[in-house]
């Protein structure tokens, strides 16, 4: 694989083939979970969660705490995608380990450059202890 290719866990009750069709033309190693995905997250190590926040509300920020839980051998980078876009939302989203936010429908230019810039972030900070 790429040393710029990321693990790409795509976490959506929907229907991801667009998004998982952007993020494989980027060169990027990409797994789509439903409800399973702490689990499947847990197991693949994904470097990069792109959590659909079109679920019920307390819901998503549940599966988000799960999945930015502390005691992974490292953090992974949790971009919600779509739901709430006002300030309090936002606010919880990110007191549950939500780290950024893309609006839907996603853009394929800005979605593909976000994982560049963070690929070549993690590539220049060197493997995690």
């Amino acid at each position: 694989m790429d040393p710029a290719a990321l693990s790409v866990l795509i976490v959506s009750a929907h229907d991801a083939t667009d998004l998982m069709e952007t993020v494989c033309r980027g060169g990027h190693d990409v797994r789509v979970a439903g409800d399973s995905a702490p689990d499947k997250a847990r197991a693949a190590g994904p470097d990069v969660i792109l959590l659909d926040l079109g679920r019920p509300v307390p819901r998503v920020y549940e599966l988000a705490f799960r999945l930015a839980k502390p005691g992974w051998p490292r953090h992974p980078l949790v971009v919600g995608v779509g739901g709430p876009t006002d300030r309090g939302s936002r606010d919880r989203a990110a007191a549950a380990g939500i780290d950024l936010f893309l609006a839907a429908p996603v853009d394929a230019a800005a979605l593909l450059g976000l994982l560049t810039r963070y690929a070549a972030l993690l590539h220049l900070a060197g493997p995690v202890p």
